[in-house]
C-alpha cells in the first residue's frame, strides 16, 4: 500500500491503484470519518494553523491552535486607520488647554486618550478622534433613527464610540493635600479641648498646693536650723514655688522644693501620676503626628452616600 499526505489529509492506495481503507463511507455512501488541515497563506507561503475532523467534539469538530488565534488577533487591527468619535467628558476626555490652537489628536487629552494610545502602539493601528457632531451619547427619535455616537456607528461614520458603554462613574480621583507644616505642630497630639483641661489642672494643683502647704503646720521650718533662738518659721510653698513646683514635675525636670506633710505629698503623689500618663500619651503621638498626615476617607464617604441617597438605573443619551 502506498500512502502520502496530501492537502486534505492522508490518502492511501492499495496495490490495485484503487483507494485503501484510509476514506470510509457512510450508510448514505457520503465520506465519513474525515479529517482536514485547516491552512492559510502568509508571506512564508502555505502554513498549517489547525485540523477540522468529523469525529472531533470540539464545536464544529474546527481546532485551531492557540498560538495562531493569539497571533491573528494581533493582525485584526494592523494598519488600520479607525475613526473615534467622543464626547467631552472629565476625566476621559478633554480639550488640552494650550496658548495656541491645536488640530486632530493632539487637542484631546484624559485616561480614554491615553488608553486609545497605548493600545494602538500595542496592536499597530492608526486612529482619528472626533467630537460627536450633536455632542449625544444616542438616542433613538420618534422614527427609530438613532442619534449622537450611535447614530454615526449605525450610519458607518465612525468605527468605536469611545465611553458608549461606560457609566460615567467609573472612577473617583483625589487629590492629595499636603499639609504644611506650622510653628504650633508640637500641639497636634492632644486636641484642644485636652490641652484646656491640663492648663486647668496645672493651675488648680499649684493652687491647691499652696492653700494646703499654708495651713499644714509640717510645712513651716526654721530657715536656720542652727539657730535655735530663731522663733521666724518660713513656708516653702509660696504661690511661685507651688506653680513652679507642678510645672517642673510637668516637664519631667524636677526641683529642690520638695513636698513634707502628708497632705502635700499626696497631692504631689497625684499629680506625678497624671504627668506620667500625659507624657506618655503625648510622646507616644508626637512623631507620628508630625511626619504623617492623619489619614482620611473621603471616597469612601462618597461611596456611602452614593449608596444609601442614589438611585441606580440605566442612561439613555
Amino acid at each position: 500500500m502506498i500512502t502520502f499526505r496530501g492537502i486534505t489529509g492522508l490518502v492511501g492506495f492499495d496495490q490495485s491503484g484503487f483507494r485503501s481503507s484510509l476514506v470510509g463511507f457512510d450508510q448514505s455512501g457520503f465520506r465519513s470519518s474525515i479529517t482536514l488541515d485547516v491552512m492559510t497563506i502568509d508571506s512564508e507561503g502555505l502554513q498549517k494553523i489547525g485540523i477540522w475532523s468529523e469525529d472531533s467534539k470540539l464545536d464544529n469538530g474546527l481546532n485551531i491552535s492557540t498560538q495562531w488565534i493569539n497571533h491573528y488577533s494581533m493582525l485584526t487591527l494592523q494598519n488600520t486607520h479607525l475613526v473615534i468619535t467622543t464626547v467631552l467628558n472629565d476625566p476621559y476626555t478633554m480639550v488640552k488647554e494650550s496658548s495656541f490652537k491645536r488640530s486632530g489628536n493632539d487637542q484631546f487629552e484624559g485616561y480614554a486618550i491615553d488608553l486609545i494610545q497605548e493600545l494602538s502602539k500595542l496592536l499597530h493601528f492608526k486612529y482619528e478622534f472626533r467630537l460627536v457632531k450633536d455632542m449625544a451619547y444616542g438616542r433613538p427619535d420618534k422614527n427609530g433613527t438613532w442619534n449622537g455616537m450611535i447614530g454615526e456607528l449605525i450610519r458607518g461614520e465612525a468605527d468605536i464610540a469611545e465611553r458608549l458603554e461606560w457609566y460615567w462613574r467609573f472612577a473617583l480621583l483625589r487629590q492629595l493635600k499636603w499639609v504644611v507644616t506650622s510653628l504650633f505642630s508640637f500641639l497636634s497630639p492632644f486636641s484642644n479641648i485636652v490641652w484646656i483641661y491640663v492648663v486647668g489642672a496645672y493651675v488648680g494643683v499649684s493652687s491647691m498646693l499652696f492653700i494646703v502647704g499654708r495651713l499644714s503646720p509640717y510645712e513651716w521650718e526654721n530657715p536656720h536650723p542652727c539657730r535655735k533662738e530663731n522663733q521666724v518659721l518660713e513656708n516653702g510653698f509660696s504661690l511661685s514655688n507651688s506653680f513652679w513646683f507642678t510645672i517642673g514635675s510637668l516637664m519631667q525636670q524636677g526641683n529642690d522644693l520638695s513636698p513634707k506633710a502628708m497632705s502635700t505629698r499626696t497631692i504631689a503623689g497625684i499629680w506625678y501620676f497624671f504627668t506620667l500618663i500625659m507624657i506618655a500619651s503625648y510622646t507616644a503621638n508626637l512623631a507620628a503626628f508630625l511626619t504623617v498626615e492623619k489619614i482620611v476617607y473621603p471616597i469612601v464617604v462618597l461611596l456611602i452616600e452614593f449608596v444609601f441617597k442614589s438611585r441606580f438605573d440605566a442612561r439613555l443619551g
